[in-house]
């Protein structure tokens, strides 16, 4: 059974497959923000690429795994990161 937090399982998933040295891994559902963690990763040089995969649902994302990941999980709660506020 899945959680509720697809950008949980996203992650977990991509370590998962990390873990066990695979070069590719399906993220499903795709939605924005993890295209927008992906988009991180592959800035930063921790993938390979992505691409979305429309199925005619939600979609998915084809992840290229490079094996330079060494852990990763989202940070729960997701609190606002905004500037800081003076009283």
């Amino acid at each position: 059974m899945t959680g509720n937090d697809p950008l949980a399982n996203a992650l977990s998933g991509i370590d998962n497959a990390e873990s066990v040295g695979h070069l590719d891994h399906e993220v499903a559902p795709a939605s924005n923000e993890v295209g927008s963690v992906l988009e991180v990763f592959y800035d930063r040089g921790y993938i390979d690429g992505f691409e979305f995969v429309d199925d005619g649902k939600a979609g998915t994302f084809e992840v290229e795994l490079k094996g330079a990941i060494n852990d990763c999980g989202p940070v729960v709660p997701r609190y606002s990161a905004g500037p800081a506020t003076e009283s």
